[in-house]
């Protein structure tokens, strides 16, 4: 259900791509900011408060949410494809577009009821959400590209650059200058990060090293299938929403606990550090679409509060340091490993 665009021809059919979607009475962009899309068959009612609508370009060209793959299902009828969900198999929703001069208003038919998506301003402030009643209909579909950019914020600024963790729930190819990494291993004060090509998998938690401190100057090419894999023993994991809407809508966030680090600074240099409040959602949650380490038994316990953090490591010195497991376990010297995967020398090695 969604999406902002471009000028087209009452009788044409949008193609099957990447958009954003706009309201074209607010000026809005639709943001997906939870996974719980919730439609009563009985009453004809629809739960829509994870649809929020935005017009903070800054938000909304940094936010995974705000970028839908629009697919044709048949006829006027459509899938949308955002961060990890499908609106139509999740709650067999399949919207439909009708053209109404170069906009769509987008509406859904269930159980003999048809519910039009509206933008609906929010009582505090100038954003809204989507709903199924109000009196802006209009949506416009504008494909990714040019202007509509995606382009990632920063997290932190260290060792000279700009950084931040990040996942797609679709593939991406990363703009020249950039650098992409996954954690490879960890110890108690150190992880070793390892370079990835510039096309990274989607669902793939990576840590990136910018080009500058704008999302316009970091942008990336969503792209539409995985033209690689994603690394083995890769100890970050990801996280899709970060919502402020209440009720049940929370329990898509990953709430922090004391195994998480976060991407941070210590002294000038990279780390990865206990979250602070103020680099939380609501003061509890992880942001959307970062990665995190998570920390094994041990690793937790040695750092304190006030602790500095996990610092990254050149690759000589992990060399030093031997050999790992994949949960970064470092393997005693002169012990012969038991048959698996292991990381040596910043690389993948198997002992059969």
């Amino acid at each position: 259900m969604i999406l902002a665009g471009m000028a087209l021809t009452a009788s044409a059919q949008l193609a099957d791509g990447f958009y954003r979607v706009r309201n074209t009475d607010s000026g809005r962009y639709i943001v997906m900011y939870d996974g719980y899309v919730f439609k009563n068959a009985a009453t004809g009612s629809v739960n829509l408060k994870a649809l929020q609508t935005v017009d903070d370009w800054g938000t909304v060209s940094s936010h995974m949410g705000s970028v839908w793959y629009l697919k044709n299902i048949g006829g006027v009828q459509y899938d949308m494809f955002c961060q990890s969900s499908s609106l139509g198999a999740k709650g067999n929703f399949y919207p439909s577009l009708l053209a109404i001069g170069g906009n769509y208003q987008i509406y859904g038919s269930y159980e003999g009821f048809t519910k039009y998506l509206n933008d609906e301003s929010n009582e505090e402030g100038g954003g809204g959400f989507v709903s199924i009643s109000g009196s802006r209909p209009d949506w416009t579909f504008i494909p990714l590209g040019g202007d509509n950019y995606v382009g990632i914020q920063p997290e932190t600024q260290a060792d000279g650059h700009y950084w931040a963790t990040f996942m797609s729930g679709f593939p991406f190819t990363l703009s020249g200058g950039m650098k992409a990494y996954y954690v490879s291993s960890v110890s108690t004060d150190a992880f070793q990060m390892t370079e990835m090509g510039s096309q990274i998998p989607a669902r793939t938690p990576v840590l990136i090293r910018l080009n500058g401190g704008r999302p316009s100057d970091n942008i990336i090419t969503i792209q539409t299938s995985n033209s690689g894999s994603a690394p083995g023993g890769n100890l970050l994991h990801g996280n899709w929403y970060s919502s402020t809407l209440g009720g049940g809508h929370r329990d898509f966030n990953l709430e922090n606990n004391d195994s998480y680090r976060i991407l941070g600074n210590v002294n000038g240099h990279l780390a990865f550090v206990k979250a602070t409040e103020d680099r939380l959602v609501l003061g509890t949650y992880i942001e959307h679409n970062r990665g995190i380490l998570v920390l094994g038994n041990g690793y937790a316990d040695a750092l304190e509060e006030g602790a500095s953090g996990i610092h990254s490591v050149d690759k000589e010195e992990v060399t030093e340091k031997g050999m790992f497991t994949l949960t970064g376990q470092k393997i005693p010297e002169g012990t012969t490993p038991r048959p698996g995967i292991y990381i040596k020398d910043g690389k993948k090695v198997i002992i059969k």
